[in-house]
C-alpha cells in the first residue's frame, strides 16, 4: 500500500507538471510556474528514491543518483558562473540604471567582467531592490547594445517592455529627476548567433520590443563590413510597431540612430 502511494504521489507530480507546461501557464504565471516545477521534481525524485530497492547499487539507484550528480554539478557550475560575472575584487559591483521610457525600461548595466559581446546572446538580469520578491526572480532579456564604461568595465543595455509582475515593480524603483542605480545580478551570457556575414543582402524583421534581438546584427554587420569580414552590401530592416507615427515602445529612430553614429565613430577611432 505504501508503495502504491509512492507511485501515486510521482504520477500526480509528473500529471501536475504536464499541465503546468502548457505556454498560456509559463508565459502568464512564470515564476510561479519555475516554482511549482521545481517542487514537483523534487517529490519525483523522492517518491523514485523511496521506491526503487533497498540495495545502494542496484542499476535503479545508481541512475538516480547519476541524475541528482548532474543535476547538482550544473547548479555548481551555474553558482560560480555568477559568483565570477558579478564580483571583482571580492566587491560586488554590477548595477544597472533603469530609464522609463513611454512603453518599456531602457536598463543599463555595468558589468563586472565584460564577455565577447555577439549578436543573439541573452542574459538573465535579477534586480533584487526592485521589490521584496525581486530577489527570487531572475529573467532573460536580449542584449541590444552595448559601450565602453571605462578600461576595463563596460554597459550592456537591455530594452524591457512593460509587463506586470517585476517589471512592474520596476516603476517604484525609478527617480523622476535622474536614473536610478541599482544591485543586480547579471548571467550569462546564453544564446547562438546567426551568421548573416556570407550573404550580400540580409533582411531583419521586428515586431515591438524584438528589435532589441535586431540592434546587434545591424552593429555587427556594419563592424564588419567596415572590417571586410563581411560580404553583406545591403541591409533591411522592416519593424512592425503597434500604432503609427513615432514608434513608442522604444523611441525607435534615435536608438537606430545611436547604433549608426556609435559604429561609425568606432570606424573613427580605429
Amino acid at each position: 500500500m505504501r508503495t502504491t502511494d509512492q507511485m501515486n504521489h510521482a504520477a500526480s507530480a509528473m500529471t501536475a507538471i504536464l499541465i503546468t507546461s502548457f505556454s498560456i501557464v509559463r508565459h502568464r504565471f512564470y515564476e510561479i510556474f519555475l516554482t511549482i516545477h521545481r517542487v514537483l521534481a523534487a517529490i519525483i525524485m523522492t517518491a523514485i528514491w523511496i521506491h526503487v530497492p533497498g540495495k545502494l547499487l542496484s542499476i535503479p539507484t545508481i541512475y538516480l543518483l547519476v541524475a541528482c550528480c548532474v543535476w547538482a554539478f550544473l547548479h555548481l557550475l551555474r553558482t560560480c558562473q555568477i559568483l565570477y560575472r558579478n564580483f571583482r575584487n571580492w566587491k560586488y559591483s554590477c548595477k544597472v540604471s533603469i530609464e522609463s521610457l513611454p512603453d518599456a525600461y531602457q536598463v543599463h548595466a555595468k558589468i563586472s567582467r565584460p564577455w565577447k559581446y555577439r549578436a543573439g546572446q541573452y542574459v538573465y538580469v535579477c534586480v533584487p531592490g526592485a521589490s521584496y520578491s525581486a530577489f527570487l526572480q531572475s529573467h532573460p532579456y536580449m542584449v541590444a547594445w552595448w559601450y565602453p564604461y571605462d578600461k576595463d568595465r563596460d554597459v550592456v543595455v537591455f530594452i524591457i517592455q512593460r509587463q506586470t509582475g517585476f517589471t512592474q515593480s520596476l516603476q517604484t524603483s525609478i527617480s523622476s529627476s535622474q536614473p536610478t542605480e541599482l544591485r543586480a545580478t547579471v548571467e550569462g551570457p546564453y544564446g547562438k548567433e546567426i551568421h548573416l556575414d556570407e550573404y550580400g543582402t540580409v533582411l531583419l524583421f521586428a515586431t515591438g520590443i524584438g528589435i532589441a534581438g535586431q540592434l546587434p546584427y545591424v552593429k555587427q554587420l556594419l563592424e564588419n563590413f567596415h572590417n571586410y569580414d563581411a560580404k553583406a552590401r545591403r541591409i533591411a530592416l522592416f519593424w512592425q510597431v503597434d500604432a503609427e507615427g513615432r514608434p513608442p515602445l522604444t523611441r525607435g529612430e534615435p536608438l537606430l540612430t545611436t547604433t549608426l553614429k556609435n559604429t561609425c565613430n568606432g570606424w573613427d577611432n580605429g
